[in-house]
């Protein structure tokens, strides 16, 4: 969002998803399960990759 220079609001209108529904995935808070309508909604408003919007982070090996 930040490098589209796209705000969570205009991004929830776009994407016509509620804006604490954005706001949970920008702040990276209380993100459960991924869903992936959603992701894609995103991708689309945004005009970028899904791998630009999400990274894979290994859990920790014990």
């Amino acid at each position: 969002m930040d490098f589209n220079g796209i705000t969570r609001n205009a991004l929830s209108v776009n994407a016509d998803v509620d804006y604490k529904t954005v706001s949970r995935y920008y702040k990276n808070e209380d993100v459960q399960n991924v869903d992936l309508n959603l992701l894609a909604k995103f991708c689309y408003c945004m005009d970028c990759d899904l791998q630009d919007i999400m990274r894979y982070i290994p859990p920790n090996k014990k």
